[in-house]
This record gives C-alpha cells, structure tokens and sequence, in this order.
C-alpha cells in the first residue's frame, strides 16, 4: 500500500487502525507522511511480515528512505552529525555510507554488519540480514 506524500496529522493512529483488516499487505510505503520513526517502529515490531518504508531526516536539510542500500554523508555540515547515529538506526537495509572526500564524517564511521554494536538498531525495527 502506497501512502507516500499522504500527511498525517495523528502520529499514524489511523492506519493503525486499518492494519489489522489488510490481512495481505506485504508493504506499507509512509514515505514522508509525518509519523515518528518510533510509531513506524511500532508498526514494524507489530507487523514482521510487511516491508514498511518510512523517511528519516537527518542533518540540516537531509533525508533519505528506511529502505536505503547506501547513504550519502558527504553534504552533512560537521555540527549536524551527533543526531546522524540515532537516525541510522531505522535504515534496515543500509550496507554502504559515502562520506566524500571531505570526510564529513568525525570519528569513526559505524560498521554495518549485523553483529555490529556500532549501529545498535532498535530490534522491533530489525528485519533478518542473512
């Protein structure tokens, strides 16, 4: 079910309602919609079995899809990184991040592999890597 651009003004209660009728949705785009990453966790841990896509904003202007494969930091200003880390969280699918030739990056950048304790994502929003 594409619901990408559909503005949402209560923190997704709605479609919340509806997921238990839709016994054979396998996937559920909120690209965009305004509902917190932690609600659309929920909705994750709630429904294993459905491949749900939602937006993430990180740094001063920039966002990218749960369902990402690679992240582009190289236009993340230095200041806007701390909050970066919480956001990755919620990228599923992540293998890759492009930290430019500037090394927008400080510190290390996380490992993304599944054993990793650098990422630690939230486990209700964790799908099997293998």
């Amino acid at each position: 079910m594409d619901l990408s651009h559909c503005a949402m003004t209560d923190d997704g209660a709605e479609i919340r309602e509806i997921l238990p009728l839709m016994k054979k949705c396998k996937y559920l785009d909120m690209d965009s919609c305004g509902v917190p990453s932690e609600t659309m966790a929920e909705i994750c841990a709630d429904y294993p079995e459905m491949d749900v896509v939602w937006r993430v904003e990180y740094g001063k202007e920039l966002s990218c899809r749960t369902n990402e494969k690679t992240l582009d930091l190289s236009k993340l200003i230095h200041k806007d990184v701390a909050g970066v880390a919480k956001q990755l969280t919620w990228l599923r699918e992540l293998e890759e991040i492009e930290l430019g030739s500037d090394g927008a990056w400080t510190g290390n950048p996380p490992e993304l592999t599944q054993e990793s304790a650098s990422i630690e994502r939230p486990e209700e929003a964790t799908r099997d890597l293998t």
